[in-house]
């Protein structure tokens, strides 16, 4: 199929357009994290805030992660599938699913409920598995998908076979009890606090479409992720947006020029 060459340069120009766009996202989360001062628990006020404290579970709700079965308050686990074609074989993501609970931050002050549903997550602590056969999870999750579709129940069996033959990886990230971590999001009502004098006020969590981020690494470290993301972004984003913007103007100007011929 012939695509006109203003065409695809017309494509370098867009798709380096939102290059650039994701490496301003990420200056703004360089010039947040380094302009928004470490508070201490105590001290919270209402709005943006960062803190830094140790994680402790909510003891009504616990998490355990699948691969490593360590206490946690968030995990995302992470299904490939050994897959050979013709040309090239490699994992191919088969499954993904990411849980979050409720947990407490502490620090020599005090300690604050934080909802995790919506960050961001940031965290270095992982686990990762091969073999032959399903993660008990995972395989009752697709068998759960499989009843629900409306197929005949020999698609469904033959489905079933195919998934238990073949090679599979599994990666999960998750945030442990005990582990120190930094929390940039927005202070909130506690929806629970009006109907219990003993709940806290105020809460973390995700506000409309605000940042929200929660890491285990050290503040200078995720600054300069994010300054080498952004600069990293910008070049690779302006290369194609002028490369882009050359070719759009050699193919008008040699428009033009056999324009005068004519």
């Amino acid at each position: 199929m012939f695509i006109p060459p203003m065409i695809i340069n017309i494509g370098f120009i867009w798709i380096g357009g939102l290059i650039v766009k994701s490496g301003l996202k990420n200056l703004h989360f360089y010039n947040k994290i380094r302009n928004l001062a470490t508070s201490k628990i105590k001290s919270l006020a209402a709005g943006e805030v960062e803190i830094k404290g140790t994680v402790t579970p909510n003891q009504k709700d616990p998490l355990l992660s699948p691969i490593k079965k360590a206490k946690c308050v968030s995990y995302n686990l992470k299904a490939y599938r050994w897959v050979r074609k013709r040309k090239s074989s490699g994992w191919e993501l088969m499954y993904e699913k990411t849980i979050s609970r409720p947990f407490y931050l502490s620090d020599d002050t005090g300690y604050i409920l934080i909802n995790p549903e919506g960050a961001k997550i940031r965290n270095d602590t992982y686990s990762t598995i091969q073999g032959n056969q399903l993660l008990p999870e995972v395989a009752g999750e697709l068998n759960r998908i499989q009843d629900s579709a409306k197929m005949p129940d020999f698609l469904k069996k033959l489905t079933n076979f195919s998934i238990s033959m073949g090679r599979y990886k599994f990666d999960e990230i998750f945030i442990p009890e005990g582990e120190s971590i930094h929390v940039m999001g927005y202070t909130v009502e506690n929806p629970n606090s009006p109907n219990n004098p003993n709940v806290q006020r105020l809460m973390i969590a995700k506000k409309d479409k605000n940042d929200f981020i929660i890491t285990d690494e050290k503040e200078d470290d995720l600054q300069k992720v994010y300054l080498m993301n952004a600069i990293t972004l910008f070049i690779i984003g302006l290369f194609l947006v002028f490369f882009g913007l050359i070719q759009v103007f050699n193919i008008v100007d040699w428009i033009n020029f056999m324009g005068g011929f004519q």
